[in-house]
């Protein structure tokens, strides 16, 4: 069986995808609540520390 770090490599792939597919999708979740405050409220432009760490972290956004 082929390892990678100790670990069988098809779980280390699901693992990394499932995590970048996490990480993408949580960014994707921030950029529209960010969108949609402004858009709503021009004087709210106030952000959650998980949108702005979801954003920073999101190579994407």
């Amino acid at each position: 069986m082929v390892k990678f770090l100790g670990l069988p490599i098809q779980f280390t792939i699901v693992f990394v995808l499932s995590l970048l597919l996490f990480v993408y999708l949580l960014a994707a979740s921030a950029s529209e609540r960010v969108e949609n405050r402004n858009i709503s409220d021009t004087n709210n432009t106030e952000t959650y520390a998980w949108e702005d760490a979801s954003l920073w972290i999101c190579p994407l956004h």
